[in-house]
């Protein structure tokens, strides 16, 4: 398949010191039951609210009263208190989103806790302070999600009020706190967009799907997706908490969903919307992506032990079950073994670098291994044999177990790139 997963930085997954983001760069050749919830009422003592807070003595304890009475308009779902938070209009719409989005959203477990100022304040006393934020989607995570953003103040008669919240350094920025979204969820799968319904109904399409094929190679998974569309590549990376740009090209990542890094942090598949179905394919090009990921958010335990080949491979072979190898799905590696002959192994994890000569060939090279190992082992074999891996067992031993060896399938592969070029 022509699509590439990469990384932002080298990966360091939980217990192994690799980075535990994949990036799924897309560069495609081919044409329920509901939890509620209930939260009390935060109370916004009289000497909290804004109108108190005098920008001169825009203190610490002061600051932090402010953001005390954004939470409580959060948690209380009252619109009309945060708007009465904001400096101007576009502040205030973007607090009447929060508000919304979180009802939508049905957020639980929100604080909100003032940790500095960035920066000196403005002549004017206009200031920027970083706050620490948990929140938690009701029924989908299994626990709160941490992290950080920038909350943009300026003086206003005599208050200091909100005049946006925005990513902060290389904090992941959470979608809900900073833009409108639309919302689509099922027993199963939340759906985020960000401006786009449209997007929201697609992606909660292409979700059910997803579910479908999966299950059909890993019937046992019965987990939940929670599936965030930023609309553009720049919203994806402040998403992610990436300090630069993401790769020309990245259609998709899983990925935690905050700066919490424990067995519990909730992880997010996270969708471009500026890329995702923009090429054609006979299958569409966003069900792959959208596929690709969730093979990895079911089978991200243990992804630390497997071979960059066989954890791409892998997920390739679940969102590409039943195609054929052909000039779309398998074009780049036959091009490199026409012009440089078959290769002598098995892709190395340094040739899923992104930017590296030939990273869509990887990926296709990895994909065929595996249909090379489910021709000998069947579906259940491969199944097996990646469970043995994630588990700790070697690849050599794992063959071994199943009657055959790692040399063996790296022959196999190799008649299968054979026959690929004819």
């Amino acid at each position: 398949m022509p699509s590439v997963l990469a990384d932002l930085t080298p990966k360091r997954r939980p217990g192994s010191g690799r980075q535990m983001i994949l990036l799924l760069v897309f560069l495609l050749v081919l044409g329920g039951a509901v939890r509620w919830t209930v939260q009390a009422r935060v109370p916004t003592p009289p000497h909290a609210g804004p109108d108190r807070i005098v920008v001169a003595s825009a203190s610490p304890a002061a600051l932090a009263s402010l953001l005390h009475a954004f939470r409580a308009a959060v948690v209380n779902r009252d619109e009309a208190a945060a708007t009465g938070l904001g400096a101007d209009a576009g502040a205030r719409q973007q607090l009447r989103h929060v508000v919304r989005n979180a009802r939508a959203l049905e957020i639980g477990g929100f604080e909100v806790r003032y940790l500095r100022q960035d920066g000196e304040a403005a002549p004017g006393g206009a200031r920027t302070v970083v706050a620490e934020v948990r929140w938690q989607l009701a029924g989908y995570d299994p626990a709160p999600s941490v992290s950080k953003v920038s909350v943009r103040l300026v003086p206003e008669g005599g208050r200091i009020a909100i005049a946006g919240i925005d990513a902060s350094g290389g904090a992941p920025a959470p979608l809900w706190l900073t833009s409108r979204l639309h919302v689509e969820r099922s027993a199963r799968v939340l759906v985020l967009a960000q401006d786009s319904p449209r997007a929201a109904r697609r992606e909660a399409v292409l979700a059910r799907r997803a579910l479908a094929q999966l299950e059909a190679v890993l019937p046992q998974w019965r987990g939940k997706a929670v599936v965030e569309v930023p609309a553009t590549g720049r919203g994806l990376a402040a998403a992610l908490g990436a300090q630069e740009p993401v790769p020309e090209g990245t259609a998709g990542v899983v990925s935690p969903a905050g700066e919490g890094r424990g067995p519990r942090t909730p992880v997010h598949i996270f969708i471009n919307g500026a890329a995702a179905g923009s090429r054609p394919h006979h299958l569409p090009s966003a069900q792959l992506v959208l596929t690709h990921e969730l093979v990895h958010l079911a089978t991200r335990a243990g992804d630390e032990h497997l071979p960059y080949w066989l954890l791409e491979g892998f997920a390739e072979h679940v969102a590409l079950r039943g195609v054929q190898p052909g000039p779309g799905t398998a074009g780049r590696i036959a091009g490199a073994v026409r012009a440089g002959g078959v290769p002598a192994g098995l892709p190395a994890a340094a040739d899923f670098a992104p930017g590296a000569p030939g990273v869509q060939a990887a990926y296709q090279a990895a994909w065929l291994a595996c249909r090379a190992l489910e021709r000998r082992l069947g579906s259940a074999g491969l199944v097996s044999l990646h469970q043995q891996v994630r588990s700790g067992r070697s690849v050599a031993d794992a063959l071994r177990r199943a009657g055959w060896s790692q040399e063996g399938l790296v022959r196999a592969w190799q008649a299968e790139l054979r026959a690929l070029v004819g």
